[in-house]
């Protein structure tokens, strides 16, 4: 029998639920328990105190959407109303002087009918407007819808004209702000008829706009500024990360270096060591920001601007004075032209054919062209041949020219049936037998030479119809030779008639070209190159660049660079609340209160730095009756110049073909550039240093991007492409971003037809029509146009016929193609369209003259202080 002790301690256990501090976390699973301090202070309040603060609440709320309401817009600004004709009889100077009749309006310093005006709506919340007649022109109504908060459509019961549905169109591209419809002429109708046009013209505008667009059927002034004062400004997200204004007036500075520009602030601050951008005119920096009196002060004014009303003089205060060491510059270009000159980037033909034997060959091969050129050959001609004979006797040499153009390979017909054969660099070698019957030869040129272009003749070429494809590839645009030598030159319809079935037999076959008779393939495509994988293939985005790349600016990475200039010019209650933009303000020290004192909403007054131009040309330029001027502030790197790319559609109301590097006019945001671009495929899945297959045309039905050498923008922008001459619109899309490591490639397509097929085995003919070419292009794969996948195998006899292997059985209907690839670049021909010549030039040998003077004075102190302290060791 066993012993128990009833004397045994029994202790009670811990009463923890976790052991560690880990295991509490994982049980809690990341909630948080409210502080007990709120719950008594929640506790402590009575019903009828917490019903109290509700009330505070909602009431502060209501205050601010009606603040909102009064000033009109987000940053206390005044309501731009944008005044535009939709019918040719519609007479928006009459709404504008009604309008004006029904308010308070601010004393102009021009009273024209057509400028600007800034009126108060007393009996709608005291808002501010600004009504702003708009041209019946395509800059015009752009611009003037850039900046408008609503835009104001006069509607007569004609309906709406041609120009009003290209109007309409446009702004449907761009962005258009809210839209009001009022309906005028109505009562010139008969009283039945005035019911049903009054219902016809407004389901018309809703259809044309939104079921959100007001129609304002009833024309009364006093329902209109009601109308106006209640719309509500639709966002437009694309101008919204720059500072921008409207400019009211402008005046030449008393020293006659600078011009005034006054106007509101809006969207984001300014600072004055940014650049500006006139719209239409150019880039120029500023000199000072100066705050003055608002010229149509708001009814409630807050302190600082019952301040500023009260100072006597229009200068409130000066808000900023540009400083030379933070200044942005206005280079362009990371290295000019006359500085590559200097320096040895790439080596000569002559190192290239000594440093390497197989390129000694290509040398050889452009010498004796270059020489072949040159020279003139000289007809054998039998004794007692007059010079009138001479004209007229063919030379066996004529027909050897060598090919120039990819998209007029070979030879080409006229409409007579001759054959014509384009020369090196664009030349034409024309048989003596193509001239016109009854046309003698021009007695100036001398009756033993050979006639190499149309120069000899006494006829010159088009401009533009040699402009196709690139200079350096020697491609061009020919066309019949008997309609220039009867014409002088082809018409309009000619050559829009040579494009189109260009165009068309581009989209049946496309990238299929001929391989020349008259010159071997190696020579004609030796820049070409051949692909396993066009995706998959490796291409360094770094070789074989051309000079022009040693003058674009490249980022590392173009989306941050974008999101952090954005970020510099955002208010600080925005700023305050982003965690990025606090990690600026820590890089640079300073606010942007600071950096950017001109805040939005504020009337001010830029000092802009006209040095190096013209000052009666752009006193012109400012100056244009009833156009509408506009002021962006650009962000960090806008100025600077890059291969900028546009995603574009091709207007489904223009049918003319648009060929690459044909020059078009562009509405990119802001800025207007006239540029030559080259088009290339758009896909999803593009990245930087990605390729892209380039397109001779711009097709239709379908995305393209195009490239042009410009000035650095940041997305989102909307861009319109349009017609230099004629001002149709040719394409809209929107700008992707700058990246110059962006692969453009070029694809040709050799084709080639079996004759004889045996199982996987084929011959195959006019391909090539060398054994020597065949031998050449022998590692480049083949592929048909039926799914097959081959090589070459050997060549076969002296007439270019080959023998090729396949993957499979070969149908005889077959086509065997051979692909051929090189990158291809835009052409340096990016200008502002500005109405004072040769601004661009003139501002930046300004710019370069300053850099340079600050260059010698720092290089002058430097040596000063030197000089001191050897002077202070030797004392010592």
């Amino acid at each position: 029998m066993q012993h128990r002790s009833t004397l045994k301690q029994q202790n009670k256990s811990f009463k923890s639920k976790h052991s560690t501090k880990g295991a509490a976390k994982r049980s809690q699973k990341g909630r948080v328990a409210l502080a007990s301090s709120i719950s008594r202070k929640m506790n402590q309040m009575s019903k009828e105190a917490r019903r109290q603060q509700k009330r505070q609440i909602l009431t502060r709320h209501r205050q601010k959407i009606l603040e909102a309401r009064r000033q009109g817009t987000a940053d206390h600004s005044p309501k731009i109303i944008a005044l535009l004709a939709l019918s040719e009889d519609a007479r928006v100077l009459d709404i504008k002087a009604q309008l004006c009749a029904h308010a308070t309006v601010a004393p102009q310093a021009n009273g024209a009918a057509d400028s600007i005006a800034h009126i108060r709506a007393e009996n709608c919340d005291h808002q501010r407007m600004c009504l702003l007649p708009v041209p019946r022109t395509n800059d015009a109504v752009l611009d003037a819808a850039k900046v408008a908060d609503v835009m104001l459509f006069a509607l007569t019961p004609s309906g709406i004209d041609e120009f009003g549905s290209l109007a309409i169109s446009l702004l449907a591209a761009q962005g258009c702000p809210s839209p009001v419809v009022v309906l005028q002429d109505l009562e010139t109708l008969p009283a039945k008829r005035q019911a049903i046009t009054r219902k016809e013209l407004s389901r018309l505008c809703i259809d044309k706009f939104s079921e959100t667009c007001k129609v304002i059927t009833h024309w009364d002034p006093a329902t209109a500024l009601r109308v106006l004062a209640n719309v509500r400004p639709k966002p437009i997200h694309w101008r919204a990360h720059r500072p921008y204004m409207l400019v009211d007036r402008s005046e030449t500075a008393p020293d006659g270096q600078s011009v005034y520009i006054y106007g509101f602030l809006r969207s984001r601050a300014l600072s004055a060591n940014q650049l500006v951008h006139l719209t239409g005119i150019g880039d120029f920096p500023l000199k000072q920001i100066d705050l003055i009196k608002d010229p149509i002060a708001p009814f409630r004014k807050s302190r600082e601007q019952a301040a500023a009303m009260s100072v006597d003089s229009e200068v409130v205060s000066v808000l900023q004075t540009a400083s030379p060491d933070k200044r942005e510059s206005l280079i362009r270009e990371a290295l000019p032209p006359e500085s590559q000159e200097d320096e040895q980037t790439w080596p000569t033909d002559e190192e290239i054919a000594e440093a390497d034997p197989v390129k000694n060959r290509l040398f050889s091969i452009r010498q004796e062209a270059e020489v072949r050129a040159a020279e003139q050959r000289v007809k054998q001609l039998p004794p007692g041949t007059s010079s009138y004979q001479a004209a007229w006797i063919p030379d066996d040499d004529d027909l050897s020219g060598e090919e120039s153009g990819e998209e007029g390979e070979g030879e080409e017909e006229t409409e007579s049936g001759e054959m014509i054969m384009q020369g090196e660099e664009g030349e034409m070698d024309v048989a003596p037998h193509s001239l016109p019957t009854g046309m003698a030869p021009p007695a100036s040129r001398p009756p033993h030479t050979h006639i190499r272009t149309l120069d000899d003749l006494g006829w010159e070429m088009p401009q533009g119809s040699m402009a196709l494809d690139n200079d350096e590839d020697n491609e061009s645009v020919q066309f019949s030779v008997s309609s220039m030598l009867l014409n002088r030159k082809p018409t309009k319809e000619e050559r829009r008639e040579e494009m189109t079935v260009r165009a068309r037999e581009e989209m049946e076959f496309p990238d299929e070209v001929d391989v020349p008779l008259d010159i071997p393939a190696r020579d004609r495509f030796v820049k070409y190159r051949g692909l396993k994988s066009f995706r998959n293939s490796l291409w360094d985005p770094k070789e074989l660049l051309p000079k022009d790349y040693g003058r674009v600016f490249q980022f590392a990475n173009f989306r941050r660079a974008s999101k952090r200039a954005k970020l510099e010019v955002l208010p600080m209650d925005s700023a305050n609340t982003n965690a990025n933009a606090m990690d600026t303000v820590a890089d640079t020290g300073e606010t942007t209160e600071a950096t950017h004192p001109a805040r939005p909403g504020q009337y001010v007054r830029l000092h802009l730095d006209i040095a190096g131009v013209e000052i009666g040309a752009f006193v012109q330029a400012l100056a244009r009756p009833g156009f509408p001027l506009t002021c962006v502030g650009l962000l960090r790197y806008e100025r600077k110049t890059s291969v900028v790319h546009f995603m574009l559609t091709k207007s489904l109301h223009y049918t003319d073909p648009v060929p690459s590097k044909e020059e078009l006019v562009f509405h990119v945001g802001f800025r207007r550039l006239a540029a030559r671009p080259v088009y290339s495929t758009y896909s999803m899945r593009d990245r930087p240093g990605s390729k892209a297959k380039a397109e001779r045309f711009l097709m239709d039905g379908r995305l393209s991007v195009a490239s042009i050498y410009g000035p650095v923008m940041f997305p989102n922008a909307p861009v319109l492409a349009f017609h230099p001459t004629t001002g149709a619109l040719v394409a809209s899309g929107e700008l992707l971003g700058a990246d110059p490591d962006r692969l453009v490639i070029k694809r040709v397509i050799l084709t080639g037809y079996p004759i004889k097929i045996k199982k996987k085995h084929a011959v195959i003919r006019y391909m090539f029509f060398n054994p020597e070419d065949i031998r050449w292009f022998q590692p480049v794969e083949l592929w048909t146009k039926h799914g097959r996948s081959g090589r070459i195998k050997e060549s076969l006899g002296t007439h270019g016929y080959f023998k090729a292997i396949f993957d499979g059985h070969l149908a005889s209907q077959d086509t065997v193609c051979m692909s051929l690839y090189r990158r291809v670049f835009p052409k340096w021909s990016t200008r502002d369209v500005s109405p004072i010549p040769q601004l661009e030039e003139a501002r930046e040998r300004a710019e370069i003259a300053f850099h340079a003077r600050e260059v010698e004075e720092r290089a002058a102190r430097a040596e000063s202080m030197q000089r001191d302290e050897g002077e202070t060791e030797e004392m010592q």
